[in-house]
């Protein structure tokens, strides 16, 4: 009886633990495509997020007005990036009021709303490109994984994290040792390195890019 008692409250924290994994919620007239490099009919229960950086390809699809002059907007997919600390993430669409308005707003840069437990949260959206052809968006997740890889973005079953085979640029010697640890020896110091790519200007990457480069 001791024995099995000494796993009641292991297995109990585990399973608690389960259920409460964050999940991302959808405001209405947002549609879900694929998130963190899985279609949306692929998650059994809930969309669950990861800890840490997060991408969600959206779409946004509302009807306005009423009765026999309901005028509908489906909205091209964009790729939507943002950080969980382990609670539920709402993504709602631009604000807008008419039919005209979303084409005016979507014909410039619209503002996807993230919002964790209720407050708006940093957030950063990029306009995902279509093939050439009649469906332009037949395949969303192959768009995804193949904008994901020219950007060096990959997802585990936990995270976003950099590819490490991008290329990059000159930058002193005596730092090679450095980077040789945080690919291998000290795995805190890679997921923060990691981490810092995804937060960095173009500038910022390009340059870090070249300096990978000198140091192989």
């Amino acid at each position: 009886m001791k024995f099995r008692n000494t796993f009641i409250v292991p297995l109990t924290m585990c399973f608690s633990t389960f259920l409460s994994a964050a999940q991302l919620e959808l405001k209405s007239g947002v549609d879900l495509l694929v998130l963190n490099g899985m279609e949306s009919s692929e998650f059994e229960e809930g969309f669950k997020l990861s800890e840490g950086t997060n991408q969600a390809v959206v779409k946004m699809s509302k009807s306005f007005g009423t009765g026999g002059s309901k005028d509908i907007f489906t909205s091209n997919p964009y790729i939507v990036s943002f950080q969980s600390s382990g609670k539920d993430i709402t993504i709602a669409h631009p604000k807008v009021y008419s039919v005209q308005h979303a084409r005016n707003t979507f014909n410039k840069s619209p503002e996807w709303l993230v919002y964790e437990d209720g407050n708006l949260i940093e957030s950063q959206s990029v306009f995902l490109e279509g093939k050439g052809g009649f469906v332009p968006y037949w395949d969303v997740k192959a768009l995804v994984r193949d904008y994901n890889e020219k950007q060096g973005i990959s997802f585990s079953a936990t995270t976003a994290v950099v590819a490490a085979t991008t290329k990059a640029a000159p930058v002193a010697k005596p730092q090679k040792s450095v980077a040789k640890a945080a690919q291998g020896e000290k795995p805190q110091t890679l997921e923060q390195l990691q981490a810092w790519y995804l937060k960095a200007s173009k500038e910022e990457r390009k340059a870090f890019r070249k300096w990978m480069i000198d140091q192989e």
